[in-house]
């Protein structure tokens, strides 16, 4: 009975760690442009590159899951990734595309050439991670051995912090803009 109890408490202790982490990233998202103009100081745009870091991004999270998380059909794993990314990609430009009032603030080509829009940034990490997490989660929760959820939770989130931070920073290392 201690050790259910022992697994319960970890489980929550994880679960607060999370929210805790949400909210505050969150929280720290919010930004002024102090009625300045957006423009692009290189040649490439955000979106130039993401062919690549889409690439990345699957062949990275599903080497993951597979060895990491030691599920042994790569073949489920990289489909349920590349379904999972490509809803969590689209959530933000969704999202940016409308607003958060429901009404059309943008057109689309205006956003990606007048807007400091980087493809990956903190926002796009918490919808990446709050989609993503429950495709990923029920789509091959029944793959994972028994003992080995809590790896499987961790290398679900571990996998998108180090994707989230090498394709941001290579992102903004070859797409850059000034206010």
């Amino acid at each position: 009975m201690s050790i259910l109890r022992k697994k319960n408490g970890m489980k929550n202790k994880l679960l607060y760690i999370i929210v805790s982490v949400f909210v505050t990233s969150s929280a720290l998202c919010i930004h002024a442009s102090a009625n300045s103009s957006w423009r692009w100081v290189s040649e490439t745009r955000p979106y130039d590159i993401l062919p690549f870091i889409i690439a990345l991004t699957l062949i990275a999270e599903t080497l993951a899951y597979v060895f990491i998380a030691k599920i042994k059909r790569p073949v489920k794993v990289f489909a349920v990734v590349a379904i999972a990314n490509h809803l969590s990609f689209l959530a933000p430009y969704i999202i940016g595309y409308f607003g958060y009032t429901g009404e059309m603030t943008y057109t689309f080509d205006y956003a990606l050439e007048h807007l400091p829009y980087y493809t990956i940034g903190i926002d796009y990490f918490l919808v990446t991670i709050l989609v993503e997490f429950p495709v990923i989660w029920f789509s091959l929760k029944n793959d994972v051995r028994e003992n080995k959820t809590m790896r499987f939770i961790l290398t679900i989130i571990g996998a998108n912090v180090v994707t989230t931070l090498v394709c941001a920073t290579a992102e903004r290392a070859i797409a850059y803009g000034v206010w």
